[in-house]
């Protein structure tokens, strides 16, 4: 075995009498010129103290944006506030974060002109806080409105009652499906005529179960395919969702459905 021998410095006397060194950086103290000055702290505990007011945030998400999953644009939108200097309100424990609800995630992928995030703040929203957001945030991703939000103690964010969507395909797409597009615009046409005499009081004939869901069918262009649809919850408050409607209502190839390019345009809480 190897041995390791310690060499210690003996003790001499004239070392005890030097006093000892100066430290390399100034130990704060409170009447150290870096030290915040009384009256910041006492503006944080007096906000801390303030009530919260709810808000909601109106914001898109296209263009290289939408590759971003909902927990991305959580974080980003989280870091933007705070640079944008809104005074947040946070939950309490070990890992604090702000308060947020939001509308129900949409699938990568998709865009939307139709986000929403409802916060709180304790104190005033800063001035130019739209301005201020878009400066912080990356492309694709554009806050619209800020506008105080009477919550009245429930959550309706997560609730929206009705979602407009647009779908579209690109001739560059289309390649050998036009006989596909050719008989899905067929059933299109014929859902939008029973939708027409369910208005007029008529019976609704659809061969979806999720019939009671749609509420709106319409084309804006043939060549190529471009449709707008609107849909509603179900018993249960859940949205019918676009690639549910393409596949299952309209009966759209599983193949052709994943060509559309779905955005979601509007949302209807009450």
């Amino acid at each position: 075995e190897s041995l390791v021998q310690l060499t210690l410095t003996p003790f001499r006397a004239a070392d005890a009498a030097k006093p000892p060194a100066e430290p390399s950086e100034p130990v704060l103290d409170p009447g150290h010129t870096n030290a915040p000055p009384a009256s910041e702290l006492l503006s944080v505990i007096e906000r801390a103290a303030l009530p919260a007011r709810p808000f909601v945030m109106h914001y898109g998400k296209e263009g290289p944006a939408r590759l971003l999953s909902h927990l991305n644009v959580m974080q980003l939108m989280e870091r933007a506030m705070i640079r944008s200097e809104f005074p947040l309100r946070f939950t309490e424990g070990f890992n604090p974060h702000p308060k947020f609800a939001t509308s129900p995630a949409i699938p990568l992928g998709m865009s939307s002109r139709s986000e929403y995030i409802q916060f709180e703040l304790q104190g005033q929203l800063p001035e130019n806080a739209v301005a201020r957001m878009n400066a912080c945030l990356i492309e694709g991703l554009v806050v619209q409105s800020i506008v105080p939000f009477e919550a009245k103690g429930q959550w309706t964010i997560t609730q929206p009652l009705q979602a407009t969507y647009k779908a579209s395909i690109e001739n560059d797409q289309i390649n050998g499906d036009a006989g596909a597009i050719s008989e899905l615009m067929g059933r299109v046409n014929d859902l939008i005529n029973h939708l027409g005499d369910h208005y007029k009081g008529n019976d609704f004939y659809c061969s979806s179960k999720d019939h009671e869901r749609i509420v709106d069918l319409w084309v804006e262009g043939d060549q190529p395919p471009r449709l707008g649809f609107t849909v509603s919850v179900n018993q249960n408050g859940a949205l019918l969702k676009p690639k549910d409607f393409l596949e299952q209502v309209l009966q759209c190839p599983p193949d052709l459905a994943k060509k559309f390019l779905v955005v979601k345009e509007t949302v209807t809480f009450q």
